[in-house]
């Protein structure tokens, strides 16, 4: 009888050790943290008509470590910093309309390796949409909760800075925006 209750103790802790416990974490978008330095002012004028959160996998944003991530609000995320460089939600005579899609935002890590991961698909004007999707992995030194949000809000960053440099391609070079 013993020998039994030895052996079910000894099962209970081995399989124990494989057993890891994952933490559900919801994201704060007011954690992330911009990329420094200076971005590209949108030079003509542009109205964004809608942010739309079309993540496939919800607010699901993928895994940090032992964390499941979740990110609410990221919609109100992307739409806030494209206001912020200067689109805006009124529309003015000559503006571009834009919509903007939020196809993907989600963390994956792998062998020490961060990948924020964001694609936008970006459509002007009832033109064929674009996809942009900005390449930012960076290395895990500590696997803090600091790298996620740094990462992260880098990804975010860059994916509207590629949205502000591909309007500016479509303004007329000759319109001054007025300050």
């Amino acid at each position: 009888m013993r020998q039994v209750a030895a052996l079910a103790l000894t099962i209970a802790f081995a399989v124990s050790g494989c057993v890891s416990v994952t933490e559900k974490t919801t994201l704060q978008p007011q954690r992330l943290t911009a990329v420094q330095g200076a971005a590209t002012p949108l030079r003509c004028p542009a109205t964004l008509v809608e942010v739309e959160d079309a993540r496939p996998a919800g607010e699901s944003a993928g895994m940090f470590g032992n964390r499941e991530l979740r990110f609410e609000g990221a919609a109100t995320l992307i739409k806030d910093q494209l206001l912020a460089s200067g689109l805006t939600e009124a529309k003015r005579v000559g503006a571009m309309d834009v919509l903007v899609r939020l196809k993907r935002l989600y963390m994956s890590q792998q062998h020490g390796i961060n990948t924020p991961v964001v694609v936008l698909e970006v459509r002007v004007d009832r033109t064929a949409p674009v996809l942009i999707r900005p390449r930012a992995p960076s290395v895990n030194w500590w696997g803090s909760e600091q790298e996620l949000y740094d990462d992260l809000g880098a990804a975010v960053t860059l994916a509207n800075r590629e949205v502000i440099a591909g309007l500016n391609t479509r303004c007329a070079t000759s319109y001054v925006p007025a300050r």
